[in-house]
């Protein structure tokens, strides 16, 4: 992407920004969403193989693979977010008795 271009045509950016939304690797899960979606990994709109993965995803030629590489995602997931509410319930102090007028900062 380069900044040439008029500010008024910031929607001719938007296919490489959804390319690099798309094909970034996620933290928690370790991998893209096409990863997760196709069971592929898609690097630049040149490849032109998204019809042949949308095909093979309807004829269950990839669901085996697919449903693994969704269960693996889905575990980091639970693992993270258990990370997350422990981390989240030590910090959280116990009831504490506010009335009205008490300055809360």
């Amino acid at each position: 992407m380069t900044h040439e271009k008029p500010i008024n045509v910031w929607d001719e950016y938007l296919p490489d920004v959804q390319l690099g939304i798309n094909t970034t690797v996620h933290a928690i899960t370790k991998k893209s969403p096409t990863k997760l979606l196709f069971g592929h990994r898609i690097t630049n709109p040149s490849e032109g193989i998204l019809n042949d993965i949308i095909k093979d995803v309807n004829e269950n030629e990839v669901a085996p693979n697919l449903n693994t590489i969704r269960q693996g995602a889905k575990l980091l997931i639970d693992k993270q977010q258990h990370k997350y509410k422990e981390r989240s319930e030590t910090r959280v102090k116990n009831n504490i008795a506010l009335k009205v007028g008490d300055l809360v900062f």
